[in-house]
Formats: structure tokens, C-alpha cells, sequence
């Protein structure tokens, strides 16, 4: 049996969303631990992998949250997403390679937060009504904003959002038709729920009042999913592939492979595909090969 921390934050120190895996592990006889990545640090250097969980405040100390990565990686730490998955995700900036690679995200690039002036010239120059300005390193829609040319004297401010920012499209269809999370372990499809968006809003985070049902996905939507994954060198322990699904096509807004909630309030078993996995990724006992 194995010592299996999961990494939290302060603030969730041990989330209710993952209760039902740390009891399915538990249940197998694993020793499981929950800790903020930013407190104690025995708990990780004496696991026998480290699950990255509910990290969920890392984008406020994204520098700390990378030395923390590369201690652990330093110190051969079993660590899983592995860390340059981790790293890779952080940055928004991992949509442009999505883009480029063919996945359908809304129109994407990459430019200065100020001044307006130049957003509303980009805006303007790409034929979009409106955009979405989010910050390269960003969490639970922190600083983003949704860009009206029509409201431009009514904007408001991006000093929070960092020197340089995503600029995309926005998508109507995400009021209307909510946002579907597809989850993958080990790069097998497990289940998919849907944010439902609240009424009035456009934001899918339920900091802004969206609530989760479980639905159903075609194999289509899947397999353009699978598709998105096959852009990583590595196939992560979990995933979650975030986007607008209508009429059985996939528009991709994220894929989450740091800190997701996997749905497990909404389907409590696929907590045991989850925990077969993370056993497949235990370091085998001494003498046991």
C-alpha cells in the first residue's frame, strides 16, 4: 500500500470535491493526506506520489508555485501531473499551440493589456463584436473581462491581469448552451458534466453562480477531446478538456491539466477509475520486482 498526498491550498486545505477518491483509496488501504502546497513540505517529500489537487490559488504566487514544482522534480518527488505538463499549463499561452495545431478554440492571440487603444484596434481589425481578455497565468475567471467595442469609455481596468494577456473571441453560445467538462485518466474518457451558465451571466465559474449537471457526450465530442490531448508529448495522469459543444462539435476553451475539479460530486464512482490510476503510478516496493 502507498502514501498518496494531494496537494490543496489554503484556503480548501481538504476540498469536499475530492472526498470521494480519498475514500476509495483509503478504503484500498493507502495512507491519504491532503496539504496546501505552500505549508508543510514533509507530507510530499514522504509520499509516494504526489497528486496535484486543488492547488487553486497558484496563479497569485505562480512564481512560488514553479520553484515549488522544480523542488520536488529536484528532488526525484513522484509527481503527478508530471512537472513539465504542469509548467506548460500555466500560461495560457498553450492555446496558441492548440490553435496551430488544428483544435477549433475560439480565435486566439496573444497581446499587451494596455492601452485599450491597441485592444480595441485588435478587436476591431479581426472583425470581432466582442472579446474576452484573460491573464497569461489565470484561475476560477480572476481578472477576466468580457470587451464591448460599443461600451470601449466603460471597459474595465486590466492592471490586474498582467503585463501581456490572451485576447480571444467571445462565444454567445456559452450563456445559452453552458460549458462541458470531459474528464480523461491516463488518457481514457471517464465521464462529462456541464457547467450550466447563471442566468444573465456569461462567466461558466460557479464563483459567478454556474452550477453542475452530469451529461452525456457523443463519441464525436470524445474523440475531438482525445484529439486535444494527442497535442502533449505525455499522456497525463488526468485531464479535463473544457468547451462549447453544439450540434456534436467541440469548441475548445481550456484544457485543465493542474488543478481541475473532476466531477466527482457528480459521479462519485469515476473516483475508482481515478484511484486505479494513481496506483498504476506507485513506485513499486523494494524487492516486489
Amino acid at each position: 500500500m502507498g502514501r498518496i498526498t494531494l496537494a490543496t491550498c489554503r484556503e480548501w486545505p481538504v476540498p469536499e470535491g475530492d472526498q470521494p477518491l480519498r475514500k476509495v483509496l483509503a478504503a484500498r488501504g493507502h495512507v491519504v493526506s491532503s496539504a496546501p502546497w505552500d505549508g508543510e513540505q514533509g507530507v510530499f517529500y514522504d509520499a509516494d506520489v504526489v497528486i496535484v489537487r486543488a492547488c487553486w490559488d497558484y496563479s497569485e504566487s505562480a512564481d512560488a508555485f514553479t520553484e515549488w514544482i522544480a523542488a520536488l522534480e529536484r528532488a526525484s518527488i513522484n509527481l503527478h501531473n508530471p512537472p513539465h505538463i504542469l509548467r506548460c499549463n500555466m500560461s495560457k499561452r498553450y492555446l496558441l499551440e492548440l490553435q496551430a495545431r488544428g483544435a477549433r478554440i475560439p480565435e486566439t492571440v496573444v497581446v499587451d493589456a494596455l492601452p485599450s487603444e491597441r485592444l480595441l484596434g485588435e478587436i476591431a481589425g479581426r472583425g470581432w463584436h466582442e472579446a474576452v481578455a484573460k491573464p497569461l497565468v489565470g484561475q476560477s475567471g480572476r481578472d477576466v473581462v468580457r470587451l464591448d467595442p460599443e461600451g470601449y469609455d466603460e471597459w474595465p481596468s486590466l492592471s490586474n491581469a498582467g503585463v501581456q494577456i490572451i485576447l480571444q473571441e467571445y462565444q454567445p453560445g456559452i450563456s445559452s448552451l453552458g460549458e462541458t467538462m470531459l474528464v480523461f485518466f491516463a488518457g481514457r474518457f471517464s465521464h462529462a458534466f456541464r457547467r450550466i451558465v447563471a442566468p444573465g451571466e456569461w462567466r461558466s465559474n460557479s464563483r459567478y453562480g454556474a452550477h453542475r449537471v452530469k451529461c452525456d457526450v457523443s463519441s464525436a465530442v470524445i474523440r475531438q477531446a482525445q484529439e486535444v490531448l494527442s497535442v502533449l508529448r505525455e499522456t497525463p495522469l488526468y485531464a479535463r478538456v473544457d468547451g462549447i459543444v453544439e450540434d456534436d462539435r467541440l469548441t475548445v476553451m481550456e484544457l485543465e491539466l493542474i488543478e481541475p475539479d473532476l466531477g466527482f460530486a457528480q459521479v462519485p464512482e469515476a473516483a475508482e477509475k481515478f484511484a486505479d490510476q494513481i496506483e498504476h503510478r506507485l513506485r513499486p516496493e523494494p524487492g516486489s520486482v
